[in-house]
């Protein structure tokens, strides 16, 4: 459950056939899927009243990720 993949896969594909546009949005989607299963697991783990604000971190941290993939 890592972006490293992805990352680097989308990256050499920019290089010839795909927008760098394209790139980093699929970059950024994949890390922020990535923060959100990690996230939810911990949630699932532990107890919800334990993870509550944990959730609500990562949510501002993936809403701010969505906010840069529209100002691309």
């Amino acid at each position: 459950m890592d972006v490293d993949t992805i990352t680097l896969s989308l990256s050499r594909i920019a290089i010839n056939n795909l927008s760098e546009t394209t790139a980093v949005r699929g970059i950024i989607l994949a890390a922020i899927t990535n923060t959100l299963v990690k996230g939810f697991l911990f949630a699932f783990i532990t107890n919800i009243k334990v993870s509550l604000k944990l959730i609500l971190i990562i949510i501002a941290n993936c809403l701010s990720g969505l906010a840069g993939i529209m100002v691309l």
